[in-house]
């Protein structure tokens, strides 16, 4: 199967600008669709560790708009949270994973402390827009 299909679609919300949001039990990821059934972005692939943003047999996926404001410390400097993304998981350690949507400073991260690289290699602070981030 590849990422396009779904195996075990759990849960849905659309946001504000029309894009569908979808968990997949199966394949433990998260999708987003533009209004058109476009696959735009995925996230939140598997990991039995459990390590920040990763989902262990997501259930379901809600957006919020209206709390944004209680998470925004978790995020790195300088990002702007749209709204947040929330997916509940049937099993493993986090079993709620709070993602923020939004734009955010490009920076380089290390994979193995998930800190961000010495100054040194650090490029510019530009945005990504619509990106997904992990804030818990």
């Amino acid at each position: 199967t590849s990422i396009h299909g779904f195996v075990r679609p759990k849960g849905i919300d659309i946001d504000r600008k029309g894009r569908i949001w979808v968990v997949d039990a199966a394949s433990e990821v998260a999708k987003i669709y533009n209004p058109q059934g476009q696959l735009l972005l995925f996230f939140g692939l598997p990991d039995g560790q459990g390590s920040p943003g990763t989902l262990t047999l997501p259930a379901d996926i809600t957006l919020d708009y209206d709390n944004v404001g209680l998470f925004q410390k978790y995020a790195v400097k300088g990002a702007k949270i749209e709204f947040l993304v929330l997916v509940s998981n049937q099993y493993g350690r986090n079993k709620i994973n709070v993602y923020g949507f939004g734009s955010f400073p490009k920076q380089l991260l290390s994979a193995e402390t998930r800190q961000p690289a010495e100054p040194e290699q650090q490029p510019q602070q530009e945005e990504q827009a619509g990106s997904v981030s992990p804030l818990n």
